[in-house]
């Protein structure tokens, strides 16, 4: 897909957000996952190169639901044409030449 980065908040859905009304600071693990799928599709299929960032907050990175939202949505991902490690290596260094030394 290529190597354009979308920029940290775009790609960062937080799972604990302090600012979510009512909700005590807790977000349900589904609406991220489905908030980032809705984020990829549309780059998926509007942009020719992106890199599309996954982090997590060192909070909630460890839970075992969090855990699986990520098992999860990179299932999802990799059933897309040209988003494996494989296929971004080889993108990556098609256009990208290595130092003489290294």
């Amino acid at each position: 897909m290529g190597t354009r980065d979308m920029g940290h908040e775009h790609g960062y859905a937080r799972m604990f957000t302090e600012k979510a009304g009512k909700s005590y600071g807790r977000v349900n693990p589904r609406g991220i996952e489905e908030m980032w799928e809705d984020m990829f599709r549309w780059l998926y299929e509007n942009e020719q190169d992106f890199a599309f960032p996954i982090t997590g907050c060192l909070n909630v990175s460890g839970r075992p639901q969090v855990l699986a939202t990520h098992e999860r949505f990179i299932d999802w991902i990799n059933t897309h044409q040209g988003v494996t490690m494989d296929e971004m290596n080889k993108d990556f260094r098609g256009g990208n030449k290595s130092p003489a030394q290294a």
